[in-house]
């Protein structure tokens, strides 16, 4: 049956309760059905304005004009207008926190009681999310405590093309095309393995992806698919078809702008699950080589013309050769036999992959976003892949700086300091040592929901991974020169299967920032401000005393098994926070997690917090924490 009112509309949205949004050709907003203000026919949002999206969920609706402003309104019980309040609105009312520039916004649908979550994708491509959070379906580290203004999605360095929600969880698609999930993984919505989750987790499938199929046809120059893993997933994997039964079909219900638009589709590297060492190299065989044709990163890699050996994507002014001590390191890109995805970081993409004899970390040192929007650029103007034209290439380090964080990295023997193995030049990558148990916050954050993994990490075992960080910091800072970090945090301090901790990814950041020259750092990029010293965040050079404050966050991660500043809502707040000499919440001992009656942590409590002082010279060096760190052990 015809809607009533005539006009031509381009986004239709339906939510739960029988509510319908649309936006017609002239960009204006109508809305019928049971909405605040419920009419059987379309009626005008009020406001005015031209809308370039729009997305209903129980009670809730929001959206975007084309000034990029986000707009709410309706129930408001749990914030999910997002305007700070929990007043509910009869008008679309702006979204507050900060942000003012958005290119996505959707609403989830809710259970009684608990209030709709939204999620949106700002201008710089971060991930954010308010309102409901019973489940963690926000993704910012806590469950239960609902946003009244956006919050981060807690995925470092990670930048978003999509994030659908549902009831009690959310998934989204990274600008690399890879597929995470997030809130309560009753009936395995989440596609993975494992208890539910309140950060990212990627699922449990290996590709290769078919499509996201966009729903509903829309005008040229509406705005992108919101809100789509549909179609060619389901029908690539039928064990994605179960989950599609409780959230992903449900998505597609919400009629979505813009069919032209289709992206490929691989997953990360979910499981964290350790392997035996032994067993590793065993493991490796098991597994099947990717198919590069599945993930834009690699596609755009495989489409560039091969060089000699020293060569880069990008060559440096100074054609600088490769120092003869360093030439037993280089290996050929494709001797690299690629796994499975790990990970997204600020340096890049990483991969487990197998060398001859040897599992390894490979980091490829170029900016997965802008690989995979070469990728679109060029498929839009009718390129393949193997036509991309130079001009539009990533930013990739330059052979020079590659020579030369190698070089410093390449000496670098301790046993708790991630092993080079080895590197290439074309495309620029580092091999390091493949440690099975992931990252220190992957550790911590499974301790939350794995029963085996929390009776892992007594007080005894945590003091232990402290003075591993602590001891391959002291290895750096005592180097000559000394060695800076940078980017010293949780995720960049591997754990091995026998639970050693290895600082990693030192000097990475500093690659990068030389290889991106006047880009942004976004929320959650290298300059994350959770880990970062006040005098850094107000652009200070970073020092050996910034690596201390930063160390200083880690010993309250082991302590809380918690995100910082996971509950404030937005960056600038945390910044602001740090700059006023605020540090992370400590709960009292009682409601620590993993601690015995008997357990003291009152001098470790006390190191913590001389690592985190305001002033720089406050703060001990990593001589001092390590030995005090062994003192509390009993060494």
């Amino acid at each position: 049956m015809p809607v009533a009112g005539g006009g031509s509309y381009t986004q239709i949205s339906t939510g739960g309760n029988g509510d319908t949004c649309g936006i017609k050709s002239d960009g204006t907003a109508w809305c019928w059905g049971w909405v605040y203000g419920e009419s059987p026919i379309p009626t005008l949002v009020a406001g005015g304005g031209s809308w370039i999206q729009i997305s209903v969920g129980n009670d809730l609706t929001c959206g975007i004009k084309t000034d990029k402003t986000a707009w709410c309104w309706g129930y408001n019980g749990a914030g999910g207008i997002g305007d700070g309040s929990t007043s509910s609105k009869s008008i679309p009312t702006v979204v507050d926190g900060g942000l003012s520039s958005w290119i996505q916004v959707d609403t989830g649908e809710s259970l009684y009681g608990q209030g709709c979550a939204v999620c949106g994708i700002a201008s710089d491509y971060s991930g954010w999310c308010w309102g409901g959070n019973g489940n963690g379906q926000l993704g910012d580290g806590s469950s239960g405590n609902w946003r009244s203004v956006p919050t981060a999605i807690y995925a470092p360095q990670v930048t978003w093309s999509e994030i659908p929600v549902g009831y009690t969880s959310s998934c989204g698609i990274t600008s690399a095309s890879m597929i995470t999930c997030w809130g309560s993984n009753e009936y395995g919505i989440l596609g993975s393995e494992g208890p539910s989750t309140n950060i990212p987790r990627s699922i449990a499938v290996e590709g290769p992806w078919g499509q996201i199929e966009a729903t509903a046809s829309a005008a040229e120059g509406s705005s992108p698919p919101v809100g789509a893993i549909v179609g060619g997933v389901i029908g690539c994997l039928a064990v994605v078809a179960a989950i599609a039964a409780g959230f992903i079909i449900y998505k597609r219900r919400k009629g979505v702008a813009n069919t032209n638009s289709s992206t490929s589709i691989k997953t990360d590297f979910a499981t964290k699950k350790p392997a035996t060492r032994p067993e590793d190299s065993i493991a490796l065989s098991s597994l099947s080589t990717m198919n590069y044709s599945a993930d834009p990163v690699l596609q755009w890699v495989a489409s560039q013309p091969q060089q000699n050996s020293g060569a880069s994507l990008r060559s440096s002014s100074s054609k600088s050769s490769i120092p003869d001590h360093l030439k037993s390191l280089e290996f050929a890109w494709q001797d690299a036999r690629l796994l499975k995805p790990l990970g997204i970081g600020y340096f890049g993409k990483v991969f487990l992959a197998g060398l001859p004899h040897s599992p390894v970390a490979i980091k490829l040192l170029l900016d997965a976003k802008s690989v995979a929007e070469a990728s679109r650029s060029a498929a839009a103007s009718g390129f393949s892949s193997q036509n991309m034209l130079s001009s539009n290439a990533p930013s990739v380090a330059s052979t020079d700086a590659l020579i030369k964080e190698v070089s410093v990295m390449a000496p670098l023997r301790h046993p708790n300091v991630a092993l080079l193995v080895g590197y290439c030049m074309n495309p620029p990558c580092v091999a390091l040592e493949y440690a099975s148990r992931g990252s220190l916050f992957d550790v911590l954050q499974a301790g939350n929901t794995d029963a085996a993994i929390k009776a892992e990490l007594t007080w005894q075992r945590r003091l232990a991974m402290a003075a591993d960080a602590a001891a391959g910091m002291l290895h750096l800072h005592t180097r000559d020169p000394s060695i800076l970090h940078r980017d010293l945090k949780s995720p960049n301090l591997l754990v091995s299967g026998d639970w050693t901790v290895k600082v990693s990814d030192m000097g990475l950041s500093k690659l990068m920032d030389e290889a991106t020259q006047g880009s942004q750092t976004t929320a959650g990029g290298a300059a994350n401000p959770r880990w970062l010293a006040a005098e850094v965040l107000s652009g200070d050079r970073p020092t050996a005393a910034a690596d201390v404050y930063s160390f200083g966050i880690v010993l309250w991660e082991l302590l809380t098994w918690k995100l910082p500043w996971f509950d404030t809502p937005t960056v600038w707040n945390i910044v602001g926070n740090v700059q006023k000499g605020s540090r992370p919440t400590l709960p009292s001992k009682s409601e620590l997690p993993g601690l015995n009656p008997s357990d003291s942590i009152d001098a470790y409590v006390t190191l913590m917090q001389r690592c985190w002082a305001q002033d720089p010279a406050a703060r001990p060096d990593f001589n001092t924490i390590a030995a005090e760190l062994r003192t509390m052990q009993g060494i």
